[in-house]
C-alpha cells in the first residue's frame, strides 16, 4: 500500500455520550497542514482534518500524541490511509503511520 508523506499539527479523541441514551460514540482526528503553495489568487498553506482508527481503545491517537509530545512540533510523517464514512459521505481515514526519517 502506498504511504503519503503528511505533516500532523494536532491529534485529538474521546468518547460522546449519546444525549438520547444510545451507545457512546468513538471519535478521533488529527490536522494536517500541507506545503506553501501559489496559484493565482489562491496563497497558504491548505489545513485539513483526518479521522483516526478507534481500534484497541484509541492505539493509533495515543502513538501518534505520544510521537507529538515527544516532538513538541508539527509531525512528518508517512501515513496509511483508507476510506471510511462520515455523515454518509466517502472520507479519509488514518489507518497507521510511520515517522519520516
Amino acid at each position: 500500500m502506498n504511504k503519503m508523506p503528511l505533516t500532523i499539527f494536532n491529534s485529538n479523541f474521546g468518547t460522546m455520550e449519546d444525549e438520547n441514551g444510545g451507545s457512546p460514540m468513538q471519535w478521533a482526528n488529527c490536522q494536517t497542514i500541507g506545503e506553501f503553495q501559489q496559484n493565482g489568487d489562491k496563497v497558504g498553506c491548505q489545513i485539513g482534518k483526518i479521522s483516526v482508527l478507534t481500534d484497541n481503545h484509541f492505539a493509533l491517537s495515543k502513538r501518534l500524541n505520544n510521537e507529538l509530545i515527544a516532538k513538541k512540533a508539527p509531525l512528518e510523517v508517512l501515513a496509511t490511509l483508507g476510506m471510511g464514512v462520515s455523515n454518509g459521505k466517502s472520507t479519509f481515514i488514518l489507518k497507521d503511520f510511520e515517522v519520516a526519517k
